[in-house]
């Protein structure tokens, strides 16, 4: 949802506010790039470059104050491209 606090209705939705599973990068680049329940996989329609600047958006909006950046490197080794 807009507000990152996650939904529940036609499946269930995890909230991204405040959630300190974001601040280790490998767990949101794997979850952007190869999805889980309900979340689709991007790894097929989203550039390294994009996969990233999602990551740390996420990572340091919605109550999440991350200090790192995730770079493209990150996001090579997660994905094995």
């Amino acid at each position: 949802m807009v507000d990152g606090a996650g939904a529940i209705g036609a499946g269930y939705y995890p909230a991204i506010a405040d959630d300190e599973k974001l601040y280790a990068p490998s767990y949101p680049i794997y979850m952007i790039l190869e999805g889980s329940g309900n979340m689709p996989a991007f790894k097929n329609f989203l550039t390294d470059e994009q996969v990233m600047n999602v990551v740390n958006y996420i990572r340091t909006n919605f109550g999440n104050h991350a200090q790192d950046s995730v770079t493209i490197q990150q996001i090579k080794e997660v994905s094995k491209r």
